[in-house]
């Protein structure tokens, strides 16, 4: 097995590239894509000052300027069209046909006004052409793009789609040829700053055929092009991380593009391989972000040598909700406590659907159901997880900041008032309490990054100080709110384990449930509850529905989850029920905001008879199998 073949599969393995069944055509995981977005923001951190204007073209670009551009002069053979069905009925006949019997059946196909753009740059060039001449300081462009080149390779680091981040210079020659020698050096700092070694030289296009042999030879002759190189799948044969390119004044006579005095402006533009440095990066470094060198990680995320983030290589920007929190779910949120520990524990490399037996205890307690929330035993039992309480003793950041530093995730009960994520409920609104997850702090900065519900946010300034209470004095009582921290394994529970103990405690669980049904409990009580929310103010009936049928929607729609988790084909049934108590409190609770309404309760007194039935049946099914 070769050497790029080898890196290739172990990024498959890892699940840092998507196999698609065609070389040089990959997904990226969420983890290679907060990679690309660290980078990217380095960059941003180093050319930001330039005062480049930001323009994002899509990957495909218009067919009349790519002729223009004379792209298939040089490089036909990198080049890709876009074409599409534009025949008949009976040509889309001929062509169903063709597919049935696995013959071509793209020759009908005709060519688009759109073609797939080969480089970020190529789109720029005829958009700034229209604007008229160029300002005397000519003019500076900061670009990112997918570009596709037809190139299929086992090398991970040619592929066919990838993206490109440009700056693209015009002007004098003098101000180009600085604008470039200016990157060069700035691109073997930033590099070095990640921990990368490399090294520069001429370079040329690969032109294509006998003429374009000349057309090399002229490049490299001229010193119009440079590369910065760093090994990735071959030592002896570095891979081309960034292009640093002098045009002269090629572009700007073929598109009419002038200075202010009339003269033809000269064009240099340094590129980025955004996927080959990120692709550098796990091959230097390792394919686990969180073990990358302390200087790396804080060149990309601004991390100090002291742990400062508990997970590392995630950002706000780039996040991914787990599956538990699509919004095609009933209950896309659950609660905050139990929403914050699926994304934690997905984050950290576990099957959150693993903890969740402890839906199969919930009970009515009168004027709610049970806030559920997933036991810290079964966290330490099923993952390895030790949560316990942290006494706060000190200003809270001064601890979460020590936490943090030992690899210690803090949960703690804040104010959602100064939350923006809680926009349009609580933030600026209504002060309320809700836990969040920190994992990443800024005192000086005044900068936090958190999970909250089914999702992972950040805050800054002014939220800042009134989340962690800065403005109180030493007359004002103390802040201190309740918190918990968590200590993670050396390594991931594996899922035979996960597997065996999750079955083990969903028994334990459903010993635990309650011997009454308590959504009949509840169904007793539900309309006379109802008639005295109707007298309270309206924000209040929005308290009571949380409490009451959200809570044991969302329950039971994740003890479906977990059911199916544990044995799709076993617990089929009761998952089954589970999902049938989920989707009739959803619709109950739209009842219960027309009976509110209109202050009509009588038909909310057998609205909750089929949950009620559901949960007998489930509970039947569980007991003949758990």
């Amino acid at each position: 097995m070769d050497m790029q073949t080898s890196f290739l599969d172990r990024l498959f393995e890892a699940g840092l590239l998507i196999d698609t069944g065609i070389d040089g055509l990959y997904g990226r995981s969420g983890q290679f894509e907060e990679v690309i977005a660290a980078f990217e923001r380095l960059i941003d951190k180093v050319g930001g000052a330039d005062g480049a204007e930001a323009m994002r073209f899509p990957p495909g670009m218009n067919r009349a300027f790519f002729e223009k551009s004379g792209y298939m002069k040089s490089f036909p053979q990198l080049a890709g069209t876009v074409h599409s069905f534009c025949g008949s009925e009976l040509d889309h006949v001929s062509l169903l046909q063709c597919m049935e019997v696995g013959e071509d059946w793209t020759k009908g196909q005709e060519a688009t006004d759109i073609v797939l753009t080969p480089a970020a740059c190529y789109p720029l060039y005829p958009t700034v052409a229209k604007r008229g001449n160029l300002p005397k300081t000519g003019g500076l462009f900061d670009l990112q793009s997918y570009c596709f080149r037809h190139e299929p390779s086992k090398d991970p680091a040619r592929q066919q789609l990838f993206r490109m981040r440009e700056y693209v210079c015009m002007g004098t020659e003098e101000h180009v040829t600085d604008f470039r020698q200016r990157w060069m050096d700035r691109g073997v700092e930033m590099m070095k700053a990640v921990g990368l070694e490399v090294t520069i030289d001429i370079a040329n296009d690969p032109f294509f055929g006998r003429a374009g042999k000349m057309l090399a030879n002229n490049q490299r002759d001229q010193n119009l092009k440079f590369e910065l190189l760093i090994p990735i799948t071959s030592a002896a044969n570095p891979t081309a991380c960034m292009s640093f390119n002098y045009h002269q004044d090629a572009f700007g006579t073929k598109w009419g593009l002038n200075l202010e005095d009339g003269s033809v402006a000269h064009t240099a533009c340094v590129g980025f391989g955004l996927e080959r440095i990120a692709l550098a990066l796990f091959h230097h470094h390792g394919l686990d972000v969180k073990t990358w060198p302390a200087n790396v990680r804080k060149a990309l995320w601004g991390l100090s040598d002291a742990m400062t983030s508990v997970f590392p290589g995630i950002s706000p920007e780039t996040y991914r909700q787990h599956a538990l929190h699509s919004g095609e779910r009933a209950w896309p949120e659950t609660n905050c406590y139990v929403d914050l520990w699926i994304e934690v524990l997905a984050t950290s490399g576990v099957a959150p659907e693993a903890m969740l037996g402890f839906t199969l205890a919930q009970d009515f307690e009168g004027d709610q159901f049970t806030f559920f929330k997933v036991p810290l035993e079964d966290l330490e039992t099923l993952y390895g997880i030790r949560a316990t309480e942290l006494a706060i003793y000190d200003r809270v950041e001064r601890h979460v900041d020590v936490q943090i530093a030992r690899g210690r995730l803090c949960l703690i009960e804040m104010d959602s008032f100064y939350m923006p994520d809680t926009r349009g409920t609580a933030y600026r609104q209504e002060h309320g309490k809700t836990t969040v997850a920190i994992n990443r702090l800024d005192v000086a900065a005044k900068r936090v990054e958190y999970f909250h519900n089914a999702s992972y946010f950040h805050l800054e300034g002014e939220d800042f100080d009134g989340l962690f209470q800065l403005q109180l004095t030493e007359k004002d009582p103390p802040f201190l709110p309740y918190t918990e921290f968590a200590r993670f394994p050396e390594r991931p529970a594996d899922e035979a384990h996960l597997r065996a103990t999750a079955r083990r405690l969903a028994g334990v669980h459903f010993n635990r449930r309650p011997s009454d049904n308590p959504i009949r409990a509840f169904a007793a009580v539900f309309p006379q509850q109802v008639e005295a929310v109707a007298e309270r103010p309206f924000g209040f009936f929005h308290k009571y529905a949380f409490n009451t049928l959200r809570q044991v929607g969302a329950n039971f729609e994740l003890a479906a989850d977990h059911l199916a988790w544990l044995s799709a084909d076993e617990f089929a049934d009761a998952a089954d029920h589970a999902r049938r108590i989920s989707d009739a409190a959803k619709s109950v609770q739209f009842q219960l905001a027309r009976a509110v309404a209109r202050r009509r309760f009588e038909p909310l007194q057998a609205a909750l008879d089929p949950a009620a039935d559901a949960w007998d049946l489930m509970m039947a099914s569980l007991a003949e199998r758990i």
